[in-house]
């Protein structure tokens, strides 16, 4: 019996008890005890390569192995849907962080929300 698990989830929870178990111990013994939530300074190398050049290529490579056929097709069945969903963030989240008011969260802060959360 075999389970298909995607690298994707696990690669994500495999990140976060990193940075949650490990990293802490290594900030902690390398600086201050104090500020236990700081990166080492030899990790921002690694860190700036993974989140700019790694991922960017990646997501270049995912999109290189989408044939045009596959694009038109998968754009009649999602448009729709996706103007939906971006159309409802773009509402709802500007509504809801006035609710909280400006004290909470700030109205550039609520327009950054509005554009990430509905794109992504």
């Amino acid at each position: 019996l075999t389970v298909p698990i995607s690298g994707i989830p696990v690669s994500i929870l495999l990140g976060m008890s990193i940075r949650n178990f490990v990293l802490p111990s290594l900030a902690a013994s390398e600086t201050d005890k104090s500020s236990s939530s700081k990166l080492p300074n030899y990790l921002q190398p690694g860190i700036t390569l993974s989140t700019k050049t790694i991922l960017q290529t990646g997501i270049v490579c995912v999109a290189a192995k989408l044939s045009v056929l596959q694009v038109m097709t998968t754009t009649a069945t999602c448009l729709p849907v996706v103007v939906a969903s971006v159309g409802a963030g773009m509402l709802y989240i500007p509504w809801a962080s006035s609710l909280v008011g400006s004290s909470a969260v700030s109205p550039q802060l609520g327009y950054l929300l509005t554009a990430g959360t509905s794109i992504c």
